[in-house]
Formats: C-alpha cells, structure tokens, sequence
C-alpha cells in the first residue's frame, strides 16, 4: 500500500470512530431523583423535550454535539430532561412547552433557571454555552463572587431563619418598588411620546395641506399660460 493510499485510510478511520463516538454519545439525563446530585455545584444548560415532538427530534443530535463539548467540565453541565417520563419536574419549573431550553443556577430545585430565546443552531448554543457555565457566585462557592456579594453572603450566613425572612421580602419588596416605578416612568414616556406624536401628525397635516394648495395654483396657472 502506498503512503498516499495508507494516509487516506487512516483518515477514514480515524473519521469513523470519531462519527461513532459522537453518534453513540446522549447528553446526561436529568431525572427528579437524581438532580441535585448531577448538578451540585454546577452551573447548567438543560433541554426538556418529548418524545413525540419533531422540534426535540431536529434539536437533539445539535445537543448531543453540545453535551460533549462539556461532557469534561468541572463546573458546567449540559444535560436533558425526557418530559413524558419526569412530569412532576417538568410541571414544577413551569415547562410548558418541548423543546424548552433552561440555563443558569440549578439550585432549590431549579427556581433561579432562565429560559433560553436564541437560535438553536450548534454554533450559537456553543457560544452561549461557553458564556454561561462558569462557575456561578452560589452561598457555597462564593470565590466566583465580587466582594459586594461575598461579604454579604458571609454576614447572612450569622442571620437567623426568621432575620433571613424578613430580609427576603424585603428585596422582593424593592423589586416590587422598582417595577412599579419602571412602570409609572414609562406611561410618562408614553405620554411625551403620545404628544410629540400627535404634534408631528397636525404639522405634517398642515403642510400637506399647504403642498395642496401651491400644486393646486402650480396646475391653474400652467392653464392660464
């Protein structure tokens, strides 16, 4: 066999382990039981699909190809939830359509994930992936944390249950304030808006107007002529 024909099947069979491991690889399942052990500490990307649902279908080898990607990482996880066998988890955090994609903090059961909008091509999953599972400022990792944060965290840590309480809906409460504020804030924008808007249609009305009449005077005094 000559060293050109030997390169080219090397390469051909070195290009067919790489298709059969890829092929063979299935993201990490996410089940009720087993996911506070699977995502201690970790942050996480999870796609929740179906079965039955052509979307999840065309989605799942470009997630397999992603779970790979970071099958190695010490403190990132993609992984994947089978919806028609965990209901009850996919209830809870509120999945209400397949194939959703869920990224973030996977702690206390899940209630600080987001939802992902973006485009669901490999690329753009990588990118985004590469982006957000780092290591995540958590109450037990706080070396990722700024300083702000982390010496809160620390003080916190000495409050009592019901001192911690209070503290919560307290924040929630300025959350509150903030939004109602973001909201009286922007009807007073609107209401700028709403009038530069109408002032700018009577202005336009009126040289429309005035355009009017001058092609009205052009058109008679060309008949004149």
């Amino acid at each position: 066999m000559t060293n050109t024909r030997l390169t080219a099947f090397l390469f051909a069979l070195v290009n067919h382990f790489m298709i059969t491991c890829i092929c063979s690889y299935s993201a990490s399942q996410l089940t009720a039981e087993n996911w506070n052990e699977m995502t201690h500490r970790k942050t996480v990307f999870v796609n929740f699909r179906t079965e039955h649902c052509a979307h999840c279908r065309e989605l799942g080898p470009v997630w397999e190809k992603l779970a790979l990607s970071f099958d190695d990482s010490d403190h990132g996880l993609v992984a994947e939830v089978n919806c028609d066998k965990e209901v009850t988890l996919c209830k809870e955090l509120n999945v209400i359509g397949t194939p959703t994609l869920y990224y973030g903090d996977p702690s206390v059961g899940g209630i600080f994930l987001e939802e992902f909008g973006g485009d669901r091509d490999l690329e753009n999953l990588s990118d985004f992936a590469a982006e957000v599972l780092v290591p995540m400022c958590t109450i037990h990792n706080i070396f990722p944390c700024s300083r702000e944060i982390a010496r809160n965290i620390r003080d916190w840590t000495h409050m009592s249950f019901e001192k911690i309480t209070e503290l919560v809906t307290e924040k929630e409460d300025e959350i509150k304030s903030a939004e109602t504020l973001f909201v009286n804030e922007n009807k007073k924008l609107q209401a700028v808006h709403d009038k530069l808007n109408n002032a700018h249609e009577l202005e336009k009305a009126r040289m429309q107007t005035h355009i009017r009449s001058l092609k009205d005077l052009l058109t008679s005094k060309k008949q004149t002529c």
